[in-house]
């Protein structure tokens, strides 16, 4: 039994151009396809007595051919399953027959629309009313102590402070925060004056 066969195609790469193979070559050049070992190629792993193999090349024809023109296969390296290595079996020469092909089917020219220009759409204006800002009044407590003496142009009228309060179920809210900033500065001030006291 053969193990491997590699086979040799050689052509007049003057006339011939190679295109494809079944099964595909390990290598393809101008002039010569190889095989290295087609068997596994072909799912085979060996090659009994009286067997056959196919293989199927095409090439594509680059000018008109004579009748001289051939195409040399042959198997160089030949081995059977104990490794020994055969004398090669006289090349074949298989005459060139040539086949029209496929007729190319030409591309149709189509009239492509162009494209239309979409209009310009107007954007819309989003306008942002103005929201009042809103306006924070410091309130700062600053007690000023001035010495004054009376002329008789201007004569002060004490003002009497009730000692307490009245408290009334509505109090007016700009009443309350004058109390409070009233308390916060006469609480500075007692601190101050308490400050003085200890520090002497």
């Amino acid at each position: 039994d053969l193990v491997k066969v590699p086979i040799q195609d050689s052509y007049q790469a003057e006339y011939l151009q190679f295109w494809k193979a079944a099964p595909p070559p390990s290598q393809s050049a101008s002039g010569q396809v190889n095989w290295e070992d087609v068997l596994p190629q072909l799912g085979l792993t060996s090659l009994r007595p009286n067997e056959a193999l196919t293989i199927t090349t095409v090439f594509t024809a680059l000018k008109a051919l004579d009748a001289g023109v051939i195409n040399h296969a042959g198997v160089i390296g030949l081995r059977d399953e104990f490794q020994n290595e055969l004398a090669a079996p006289q090349q074949a020469e298989v005459p060139i027959r040539i086949i029209a092909g496929p007729s190319e089917a030409q591309p149709t020219a189509t009239a492509t629309p162009k494209p239309r220009s979409k209009p310009q759409q107007a954007t819309p204006t989003l306008e942002t009313p103005a929201l009042p800002t809103p306006t924070t009044i410091a309130i700062t407590a600053t007690a000023e102590l001035t010495a004054s003496v009376p002329t008789s142009d201007s004569i002060p009228t004490p003002t009497l402070v009730p000692a307490h309060l009245p408290r009334t179920g509505t109090g007016d809210p700009s009443s309350a925060w004058l109390i409070v900033a009233l308390a916060l500065l006469l609480g500075g001030v007692l601190a101050l004056l308490y400050r003085r006291v200890l520090s002497r």
